[in-house]
């Protein structure tokens, strides 16, 4: 598991690192949210610890950045760091979809049960079940989920899902995709490829934003 802490108090930064790593994460730091942007584009994190007021961005928005492009950042869940007092600021961050929140000073114990926490919720994906921006693929099972639904689908709308899920940025002739899927011979007059695309379309937002049609070809699945 990944985790990024964005806190400006050099100390502080460093006691939630060595908390993190002994439950098992891999931490990257940082002391403000410019940096945070410029990480969250090069990797995801399953855990964001997320200071509110950084010299720089203001920690909410950060927040809001993330949450409204969870397909993007494969949903992580978000700790806000705060040394407000009073409940409005807490509100405003769990309205904008925080997981979580520590005011600041807080006790080493509470911290460490409220990780702990964190840590039982991230384990209890299996390893089995794969991420493939924020679409959650569970090959052992056979089921998709997209923004944590479970998508009903006919055995041959999963195959083509999840092929076209695998094989992003890249151009998948409908070729291909007959001999992957249908195991036959592709002829121009088979419309079945476009048929159950549009299956799939109506039942995945990321499929309906992502896939294109290459005009004489078939389709690139573009996620960058």
């Amino acid at each position: 598991m990944k985790a990024i802490i964005v806190e400006d108090q050099d100390n502080l930064r460093q006691l939630l690192t060595i908390l993190l790593e002994k439950e098992g994460f891999r931490v990257t730091g940082t002391d403000n949210g410019h940096s945070f942007l410029e990480k969250i584009e090069q990797e995801n994190f399953d855990l964001i610890i997320l200071d509110i007021n950084l010299p720089d961005v203001n920690g909410l928005m950060l927040c809001d950045i993330v949450k409204k492009e969870k397909i993007k950042y494969e949903n992580p869940i978000i700790i806000m760091l705060t040394s407000e007092t009073g409940q409005d600021m807490v509100n405003k961050a769990l309205k904008l979809g925080a997981d979580d929140y520590i005011k600041k000073p807080f006790n080493i114990e509470e911290l460490r049960l409220r990780i702990n926490n964190i840590t039982s919720r991230l384990s209890k994906v299996p390893d089995k079940v794969k991420k493939v921006y924020g679409v959650m693929i569970d090959e052992q099972q056979k089921k998709i989920y997209e923004n944590g639904k479970e998508i009903e689908f006919t055995k041959l709308e999963y195959e083509l899902c999840l092929f076209i899920l695998k094989n992003d940025n890249r151009l998948i002739t409908r070729e291909e995709i007959t001999n992957k899927i249908w195991q036959k011979e592709y002829f121009p007059e088979d419309r079945h490829v476009d048929i159950y695309l549009s299956k799939l379309k109506k039942k995945m937002v990321i499929i309906r934003k992502h896939i294109k049609s290459v005009s004489g070809y078939g389709y690139k699945f573009m996620l960058k």
